[in-house]
């Protein structure tokens, strides 16, 4: 195999991407075929499983408002559907009962894990902080990891498996703060990487690409770690 093909296998495979239009999701292959893959109207925030067969994605219901722990937000929705279009399935549902409260609502950020296992998403669930959940692909089970105003799934380097998510934490003496905290996929503290800052995303990248090099694979790993912060 040339170099020149080598590389042209290497852009057609980057190729492969997911997005959405007037609230439809579509996917767009390795040969650059476009797939229209479903047609409600209300879908959004797609991501790609990371071998590329499924698609997630979230859908925004009619009906009444729930509340959130921060504001009234319509019912929602998480699919999975194969990047083919078949096999649509609902994943999680927040509640649909006028009034009703629930910490399970307004979505956002869904990602798949690593191994393309699990989705990770968050929610509006507090005045000051989301909350982070993950869902089993098979089994549907929900479980959540915790607050977090921002989420990461690392992909790759020995931090794989990891999740990068911004921690609203409190001073003893009073006040708050705000850090980046590199956590394993089920929620436990590992350290913290950098404040939130207008700096934060160049030394986030840095750690990326150089800190995670040197980190034991088994760090990231779920009970691998006991949380050493609070």
């Amino acid at each position: 195999m040339t170099l020149l093909t080598t590389a042209l296998l290497t852009m057609s495979a980057a190729a492969q991407t997911t997005f959405e239009k007037d609230g439809n999701i579509f996917f767009t292959d390795a040969t650059g075929q476009t797939k229209q893959l479903t047609s409600s109207g209300k879908d959004a925030a797609p991501t790609l499983s990371p071998d590329k067969k499924y698609v997630t994605f979230i859908r925004t219901l009619d009906g009444p408002k729930i509340w959130t722990g921060r504001d009234d937000a319509y019912p929602q929705e998480i699919w999975i559907i194969s990047s083919d279009g078949r096999g649509a399935r609902r994943l999680v549902a927040s509640p649909t009962k006028p009034g009703q409260e629930s910490s399970l609502a307004s979505f956002s950020n869904p990602q798949f894990a690593f191994d393309g296992r699990s989705v990770f998403f968050m929610t509006n669930c507090a005045a000051v902080s989301n909350c982070i959940y993950n869902v089993d692909v098979t089994t549907g089970r929900v479980k959540p990891l915790g607050g977090g105003n921002m989420l990461d799934v690392i992909h790759e380097g020995n931090c794989r498996g990891c999740l990068i998510v911004i921690k609203h934490k409190y001073f003893l003496a009073g006040g708050s703060y705000d850090w980046y905290w590199l956590l394993t996929s089920n929620g436990m503290e590992i350290d913290p990487i950098v404040d939130y800052s207008e700096n934060a995303e160049t030394e986030l990248q840095r750690f990326k690409a150089e800190t995670c090099q040197f980190r034991a694979p088994r760090d990231c790993r779920p009970h691998a770690v006991r949380s050493r912060h609070k």
